[in-house]
């Protein structure tokens, strides 16, 4: 039995997340609609990761509720690649909130990051092919919103979600 619980520890990482408030919510579904981004996801799916670790971290806890929301300015979009071979569509977002709590994250626990920065970013679509983000970027430059993060979650990593048939 306890070879089977390291065995399967060494699968877990960490994620640890941010929800935004429901205005802010709002505002990224209604910039969708007036741009008419592609497969747009939902308001409930809008969060920005703070940690993906392939290392399991125990011994995170998140902050649950903010008392002192974080926040942040949109900058512009970007079309990232997906593993599943699809574009996403990303607002990048300038918050120093969220670098700080990261880097702190980070230090305090020894995770991993594969990525060279952290880039504080919301996914609005996960497909969304070859859109133009010429208006868009343009639009943004003058955003009339903020981002508001009101909530931090943590949960285990599956690194074997590939494999995983639950």
């Amino acid at each position: 039995m306890k070879l089977y619980e390291v065995s399967s520890e060494k699968k877990k990482g960490t994620y640890a997340a941010v929800k935004f408030c429901k205005k802010t919510k709002d505002a990224l579904k209604e910039l969708a609609e007036k741009f008419d981004i592609p497969k747009p996801l939902g308001t409930s799916k809008f969060h920005t990761t703070l940690i993906y670790s392939e290392k399991y971290l125990p011994e995170l806890r998140s902050l649950g509720k903010l008392d002192e929301p974080f926040s942040g300015t949109p900058i512009k979009c970007e079309s990232w690649g997906t593993q599943e071979g699809t574009n996403a569509l990303v607002l990048t977002f300038k918050s120093p909130d969220l670098v700080k709590r990261h880097k702190s994250l980070m230090k305090e626990h020894d995770a991993t990051w594969s990525h060279p920065t952290y880039k504080p970013h919301v996914t609005l679509s996960y497909d969304c092919g070859d859109f133009d983000m010429k208006d868009i970027n343009k639009y943004l430059q003058n955003a009339p919103f903020y981002l508001s993060m009101v909530k931090e979650y943590h949960e285990d990593l599956n690194l074997d979600w590939a494999n995983d048939n639950g």
